[in-house]
């Protein structure tokens, strides 16, 4: 079992696009951390900016696609996903693991205290910054930013294959694996 990971895509269609042609080719479920389509009032518009085609891209995607609410998902966005946005968190149990999404705008200490004691892996977005922590039997994961990352020079995502119980964070561009644990 593989799981996609993405967050804060902000409407852009081309580093989606790349992702689910070139690095999430065999994935099983996509998870996605929020702020889908719309690009944020303090944020540049992304070079690949174009809302519509990133929902079609996501609802047209053959496998489950689970998103939970980040602080650009407006009412009128939402609309346009053919799915239910989850808010303030998703909780799923894949193969045995225990994973919660949050966008992690919100009362992320909280979310955090709670997963350490319910959850095997905590998946944030809202900060742009990919992370990639494992304490003792718990990790927190932010898969970064695909279209606005803010620690890396190219967009980012993250894959967790759940067969070979690894987490990897891939720069979008180069398409290589920059950082991984093991669970």
């Amino acid at each position: 079992m593989k799981i996609g990971v993405i967050s804060d895509t902000h409407g852009d269609y081309l580093s989606v696009k790349k992702i689910i042609d070139e690095i999430f080719t065999d994935i099983d479920i996509l998870l996605h951390a929020g702020d889908i389509l719309n690009h944020g009032p303090r944020n540049p518009i992304p070079k690949g900016y174009e809302p519509q085609k990133l929902s079609e891209i996501l609802n047209n995607l053959p496998i489950p696609v689970h998103f939970a609410k980040g602080n650009c998902d407006s009412e009128v966005d939402t609309l346009m996903i053919e799915n239910f946005i989850l808010s303030p968190y998703i909780f799923l149990s894949i193969e045995g693991i225990k994973i919660v999404v949050t966008h992690g705008d919100k009362n992320l200490d909280y979310f955090k205290k709670l997963s350490q004691k319910h959850a095997d892996i905590l998946i944030t977005g809202h900060t742009h910054n990919y992370t990639l922590e494992k304490e003792k039997n718990f990790i927190m994961l932010n898969p970064g930013s695909t279209s606005i990352p803010k620690n890396h020079h190219h967009g980012t995502c993250a894959l967790i294959d759940i067969n070979s119980g690894t987490i990897s964070i891939f720069d979008i561009e180069k398409k290589n694996v920059f950082a991984e644990i093991s669970f």
